[in-house]
């Protein structure tokens, strides 16, 4: 599954970088194409759910017991997703994280909707509920604890009355991305182990011939519970992963997020890093060329008098940590979220978001003949090397030193005494060059 479902919240995989204070976005449209009914045999799944107990799963509160999820992408990026989910709850507190669900997407890119919900009950009888009187879309409250409000990164929460030990809850879901992140690329991750056991799931994509998925890798592998295949229809390549029987994976202390950790699989169209790499030189390239003589002089006067590098840099991330403060809206269209504003505007406005005083660093280092880059980071877990994507969420900068290494600095924490921050350390980054 794309987004790991809790009744708190919604997690999400696909993560939407570099996020500060947004401006809303009009609401996406669904896309014209009608979804199928559905994409698994219901009389099938129920069937297969009564040999779902808590005998044999005597660890578990719910136990996912069927899921298909299709996604078909386009030549540009943009994407559309059927997700097809049956899961049996075994305990009361799997009856009480099955009373609501939590679906996550961000309206500057795309949108969701539930097209269909049941309850079946042991002896078969079906409830079937209206999705619009059900669920209720609203401004997603997980950023916050990170002083971020984005009024874009939305969820749709269902209730679910009635829901019972030994039931079937059933979600029939679609989301999409129209607007694509990066231009002309997808990539994907999906999880295939979690504290749920997983009797049954496939993850299909349907990808355009001329675009095919270049980096696939079904990474900490648990041996013979996934098999993959391929097949093309006109002039499209279908790539298939189906797991059977995956057994629950136990969290443990201080262990990171099991969804970077367990058993998952990772597609992107992307080949290499270096992609990622010249796109967000790219993007932020127009931004950093709006440096101003203002600009050039205050860095002339901060470092006047200094005779190294490395007092010079110091002495200007001082100026953009401290004198620029964190806060912004986001107002670009190409990127959101990921675009920095125009340098002159953070500069003289005085404050800016992490890609905002990210960008402005590197144009007053450029300034004082420091050269330098936009440096993508994740700040959370290290992202799997093996297949590439833009799944970062904070933005930093990097000066070249002499010996071509690079010094890494965060400008984003306005009382910070470190070019680095402790919690920055051991981390995925990556510098934008062109």
């Amino acid at each position: 599954m794309r987004s790991i479902y809790t009744a708190a919240g919604a997690l999400l995989i696909a993560t939407h970088a570099l996020f500060a204070q947004t401006v809303a976005t009009a609401p996406t449209t669904p896309p014209a194409v009608a979804a199928p009914d559905w994409l698994l045999d219901q009389t099938k799944v129920i069937a297969e759910a009564k040999d779902v107990t808590t005998e044999k799963y005597p660890d578990a509160d719910t136990v996912l017991v069927s899921e298909y999820q299709r996604t078909e992408y386009k030549a540009d990026g943009s994407f559309v997703t059927l997700d097809d989910q049956y899961v049996k709850v075994l305990t009361e507190a799997g009856r009480k994280d099955a009373r609501e669900r939590a679906f996550g997407f961000d309206a500057a890119y795309g949108g969701m909707e539930i097209l269909g919900v049941d309850v079946i009950k042991p002896s078969g009888a079906v409830t079937s509920h209206d999705p619009s009187q059900i669920s209720k879309e609203q401004v997603s409250t997980s950023s916050m604890g990170a002083n971020i409000f984005d009024p874009n990164e939305k969820m749709v929460v269902a209730a679910l009355p009635g829901v019972e030990i030994g039931d079937l809850v059933h979600f029939y879901v679609r989301s999409w991305e129209s607007k694509p992140r990066m231009q002309g690329n997808f990539a994907d991750m999906c999880v295939l182990e979690s504290p749920d056991p997983i009797k049954h799931c496939v993850y299909e994509y349907v990808c355009p011939k001329d675009r095919p998925l270049r980096s696939k890798a079904l990474l900490s592998e648990l041996k013979g519970t996934v098999t993959s295949s391929e097949r093309t229809e006109g002039d499209k390549v279908i790539c298939t992963w189906t797991g059977k029987d995956i057994p629950q994976l136990f969290p443990e202390p201080q262990m990171p997020d099991y969804y970077t950790v367990g058993q998952r699989l990772r597609v992107s169209t992307l080949a290499d890093w270096k992609e990622v790499s010249r796109w967000y030189s790219k993007l932020t390239k127009p931004h950093l060329d709006t440096a101003t003589p203002e600009m050039k002089a205050k860095v002339a006067a901060i470092t006047n008098g200094l005779t190294t590098d490395e007092e010079r840099i110091k002495a200007i991330f001082k100026f953009v940590s401290q004198e620029i403060r964190y806060m912004g809206i986001t107002t670009e269209k190409d990127a959101p979220g990921y675009e920095p504003h125009d340098v002159n505007i953070t500069f003289e406005n005085r404050y800016g978001v992490c890609r905002d005083k990210a960008a402005l660093l590197v144009a007053m280092l450029s300034a004082g003949s420091i050269e330098s880059f936009p440096v993508l980071v994740n700040a959370g877990e290290k992202l799997d090397a093996e297949v590439p994507s833009i799944s970062f969420n904070h933005a930093i900068t990097a000066a070249r030193g002499k010996d071509g290494t690079f010094i890494l600095m965060d400008s984003t924490d306005e009382s910070t005494a470190d070019l680095l921050p402790p919690y920055l350390q051991n981390k995925s980054f990556l510098v934008a060059t062109p």
